[in-house]
């Protein structure tokens, strides 16, 4: 479902009754894809994307080994038969900038958890100490620095991932939040931290469009996200309340100084809640319903 809230925000799923980024204990998440499916249905979705972690060397404690994803396709895939007459069942992939590409699923989200930087591939996500010690060595610590990197990277995401959805696109905020509230790493209001943020959302948005990528859908694209790209020809960045589910952040992401450009582009934006637990498929979809409906 797709409408355009405040008359800006060309927003899929407004009324929080999917989810495209879901994990399953194939990959870092508590649940089988069934338990996810049937917590999904009782709450009264329509449709349930799966987005495993494709493997990769950076990824392997989290990830899915070949092994697993040659399971979790095929559990997919009987999922989808089985409740066919329920909801919309997809069989995604969250593709990191570091994993090679692959074929066979109905979409892909692009995303960054690790950072390239003298042939070394730091890690975006995994802890405040992790992140410390590689920008301290890397950057000799400096913040800023380190989001320049992020953000050149991530302007190419789409390009090296092949895909259609943009996942967490400010992933490197995820520890800047004290207990307090306040920015701990980076000052996200700073004009030069914005700079760096926009200037990777227009690399995006512009060499998707150059690609022509939006014309090669998968075959079995999800339909409610396959006919806002066929008209506006613009990739998709969802807007996920996972680090607000995990109680890291307050906002999802992307920030919302973010989000007011994509839509001053006229960006289409997904809700997603980057499952990791049943318990919380549509987390803070009522909050951020709010905000972009007033």
């Amino acid at each position: 479902m797709i409408d355009v809230l405040k008359k800006r925000y060309t927003i899929i799923n407004y009324d929080g009754r999917s989810n495209y980024h879901t994990h399953t204990f194939y990959c870092d998440g508590k649940n089988s894809p069934e338990e996810m499916v049937t917590s999904a249905i009782a709450i009264g979705f329509r449709g349930l994307g799966f987005s495993g972690h494709q493997f990769s060397e950076q990824d392997a404690s989290y990830a899915m080994s070949a092994e697993d994803e040659k399971k979790y396709c095929e559990d997919i895939l009987l999922l989808k038969k089985k409740y066919a007459d329920k909801m919309h069942i997809y069989l995604g992939l969250e593709r990191d900038f570091c994993s090679e590409e692959t074929s066979g699923y109905d979409y892909i989200i692009g995303s960054t958890h690790h950072v390239k930087v003298n042939d070394v591939w730091t890690n975006v996500d995994e802890s405040p100490q992790v992140m410390n010690k590689e920008v301290e060595e890397l950057f000799s610590g400096d913040y800023m620095a380190y989001a320049d990197a992020y953000y050149k990277q991530e302007g190419d995401v789409l390009l090296k991932t092949k895909g259609q959805i943009v996942g967490h696109f400010d992933l490197i905020t995820v520890f800047n939040e004290n207990n307090e509230g306040g920015y701990v790493y980076l000052d996200e209001s700073d004009p030069a931290y914005k700079k760096l943020a926009i200037s990777s959302v227009d690399r995006i948005v512009e060499s998707y469009l150059a690609s022509g990528m939006s014309r090669s859908l998968p075959s079995k694209f999800p339909e409610e996200l396959g006919e806002i790209i066929d008209k506006t020809g613009m990739p998709i960045f969802e807007i996920n309340t996972g680090a607000m589910a995990k109680g890291r952040k307050k906002k999802p992401y992307p920030a919302p100084f973010i989000i007011e450009h994509l839509a001053d582009m006229g960006v289409p934006m997904v809700l997603n809640s980057d499952c990791h637990d049943c318990n919380y498929l549509d987390f803070g979809f009522n909050e951020v319903i709010n905000e972009y409906s007033k």
